[in-house]
């Protein structure tokens, strides 16, 4: 490659084994970050779980000291009450004694079941060779019950009140003291315990995250940097070919744009797609597609290199099998320049190459499609000119590959207005613009209604009715047509069935099946649900394929289905009969019922040569079984000429008009009583 070209080129196999590396250490360190990160938030919450713990504990005994000072000072009101009924024994006396036994009792049954559990607590209250405070405040409850039970100043009374006044003074009242203390003990020292393992988390929290800085930060900064230092390298390449990227190829254009007025040359901006670069994939693995891009690659490269007059080359890849080679020339000499280095490629890439996959090799042929534009025809926009380049490149693919086409300006107004027209399809479908219209075709035997044809119409709200011609094409490359075809489908078995409960009854129906499809995998099955809803058998349907589709389909899927199509019992006819080269074998391979000989046919049968070729088609036909119509009769001539040649039936505006349903109601209506004569109706 000459200097300037900005494409790299140093060793793939290099550059893989030092990525591969990379993600390997990558990998170590995000694990290593992620298990610290895990920890740390383990840590985390281990220490917030042990802070709400601290502060419920803290709660938990902060009610249990306030229960438990509480019960000295009822202590004291029920010796003080109990005083008071002694020597007055009025009612609010005795009532008061009653309410503080209560409570008194109700705390300490509080304490035995929530605090006093096991420990030096439970021992100080059941201790039986010690202070038993249990027994003590059991003793004290029931002594008081019994004095509230006792006549004022009696001798029993009295007895109970000085049993009272010994233990609330003395033993009970220092029990109690003893019993606040122990339990402000046990707060603390559970505050203490708390307090050590929270230390303990923070010194691990903070361990972990210098751990974190020194084995897991600082190294992944310098595998960023590193990183970084390679990226920047490779970020202008394309990692397969070592070619220039996409984004190193606008930088390089945009300079040789800037640049060509200043030095009186002219830009060439070629677009590259492989022909059949997906079959080679399918067919031979990933790994040998890779291959071919790499040798495509390099006879890029040796091509341009060696092209007389073209200066400061850039070669890129876009990706999948796309490629692009930009070149100055001399002013004037572009389009000679282009025209050369396209023949030279594609004579180039049509010989056979012997795809390297390491243990094996697999022989390898593919086509080229080419598109290029001029700087010089174009306005000073890089974006325009790749785009000129892009469209020239779509001309090269829609008029049958393997060829370079040139940018003309007409090429940007059809490629809008297909723009437009796409637009308009995806909204079309969304808003439910198709619909069905019907042609009838009729016996040239007996002029009677052998069936109608179902034809798609784009109801278009500024252009009105349109026939397929106008968007199947842009239809099928957007994928439309196999949700267009199903639509129109369902709604023409609807229409048709209401005319056949109305009495207009129809012999058959055709429809129109192309390859997307007849390449649906459930198509069988959803046109049998279809026919099911509507009251329809499977033999009252006809399912047309193009000639030219019957041919391409050869070999395929679709002859599959149309074999399934037959065994469910649908009819099969070849649309377009004569003009798509269908042979006698393909006329056998599948279970057909009819042809309709192609209109070009028709409308050519002043040419003896096509009315000898109609005969021998109705001929041949007649000899394997299938019925055979004639399709665009203009003229009641044409109808009379084809019925001499053995058509068994016709179809066109000699007949009737293709129409909506309301139509075709009245012409069915009108038909009641055919005239031979005249088939048209009036």
């Amino acid at each position: 490659m000459r200097p300037g070209s900005g494409n790299a080129t140093w060793p793939i196999s290099n550059r893989r084994r030092s990525l591969s590396e990379h993600r390997q250490a990558t990998r170590r360190l995000w694990f290593w970050h992620m298990a610290a990160v895990a920890t740390l938030i383990a840590l985390v919450v281990s220490a917030h779980a042990l802070t709400r713990a601290k502060i419920a504990h803290g709660a938990h005994y902060a009610e249990i000291i306030n229960i438990a000072g509480r019960q000295r000072m009822l202590s004291q009101r029920i010796l003080y009450f109990g005083e008071k009924h002694y020597y007055y024994g009025d009612a609010d006396s005795a009532g008061m004694l009653v309410d503080a036994t209560d409570e008194f009792e109700a705390g300490h049954v509080w304490l035995l079941e929530n605090a006093v559990l096991d420990g030096p607590i439970a021992d100080y209250y059941f201790d039986p060779d010690g202070g038993n405070l249990n027994a003590d405040s059991r003793a004290y409850i029931d002594n008081a019950r019994a004095l509230i039970a006792e006549a004022p100043l009696s001798p029993d009374a009295r007895s109970l009140l000085s049993a009272l006044a010994g233990q609330g003074e003395t033993t009970l009242l220092d029990g109690l003291n003893e019993a606040v203390s122990l339990f402000e003990g046990l707060a603390d020292a559970e505050n203490d315990s708390m307090m050590r393992l929270q230390s303990i988390i923070a010194g691990f929290t903070v361990i972990l995250l210098v751990a974190e800085v020194l084995f897991i930060f600082r190294p992944a900064a310098r595998a960023v940097w590193s990183a970084i230092k390679r990226l920047d390298v490779a970020a202008n390449a394309d990692s397969l070919t070592g070619l220039a990227n996409r984004k190193r190829l606008w930088e390089l254009l945009d300079e040789r744009l800037s640049d060509r007025g200043a030095a009186g040359e002219d830009l060439v901006v070629v677009n590259i797609d492989l022909d059949g670069f997906k079959a080679v994939n399918d067919s031979l693995g990933h790994p040998a597609g890779d291959a071919l891009l790499v040798h495509v690659a390099r006879l890029l490269e040796t091509l341009v290199g060696d092209l007389p007059g073209a200066d400061d080359p850039v070669i890129a890849r876009l990706g999948g099998d796309e490629f692009v080679v930009a070149f100055c020339t001399a002013v004037g000499e572009g389009q000679s320049q282009a025209e050369k280095f396209g023949e030279r490629i594609l004579h180039a890439v049509r010989r056979p190459v012997d795809l390297d996959l390491g243990e094996s090799s697999e022989p390898c042929v593919v086509g080229m499609s080419l598109g290029y534009a001029l700087a010089s025809e174009s306005v000073d926009s890089l974006e325009l000119l790749v785009a000129n380049a892009d469209i020239a490149l779509y001309r090269s693919k829609r008029a049958g590959k393997n060829r370079m086409t040139r940018f003309e300006p007409y090429m940007r107004e059809a490629a809008e207005q297909r723009h437009r027209l796409e637009t308009q399809l995806r909204e079309a479908v969304r808003k439910g613009e198709f619909a069905p219209f019907y042609q009838p075709q009729v016996s040239l035997k007996t002029g009677a209604i052998t069936g109608v044809e179902v034809m798609i119409r784009w109801m278009h709200p500024e252009r009105g009715p349109l026939t397929p011609d106008a968007f199947f094409a842009a239809a099928s490359d957007l994928g439309l047509m196999e949700e267009i075809e199903g639509t129109v489908v369902l709604q023409a078995l609807e229409d048709l069935a209401q005319l056949r409960d109305a009495g207009q009854g129809i012999p058959c129906i055709a429809i129109n099946a192309s390859l997307p499809l007849l390449g649906s995998a459930d198509y069988v099955e959803a046109l049998l649900s279809k026919c099911a809803v509507h009251g329809f058998a499977p033999r009252d349907l006809v399912l047309e394929i193009s000639d030219a589709d019957l041919l391409q389909a050869t070999g395929t899927v679709v002859f599959d289905r149309l074999t399934k199509l037959s065994a469910a019992g649908f009819r099969v006819a070849i649309d377009g009969f004569g003009i798509g080269g269908s042979t006698l074998q393909i006329l056998t391979s599948v279970d057909l019922t009819g042809l309709k000989l192609a209109r070009e046919l028709v409308t050519a049968l002043d040419d003896s040569r096509t009315e000898r070729m109609i005969a021998a088609s109705v001929a041949v036909a007649g000899g394997i079984g299938l019925e055979v119509a004639a399709v665009g009769v203009e003229t009641n001539e044409q109808v009379a000429r084809m019925r001499a040649l053995g058509c068994t039936a016709a179809q066109g505006r000699a007949i009737a008009e293709p129409g909506d349903a309301e139509s075709l109601a009245c012409f069915l209506e009108s038909r009641r009583n055919p005239d031979i004569l005249s088939i048209r109706s009036k």
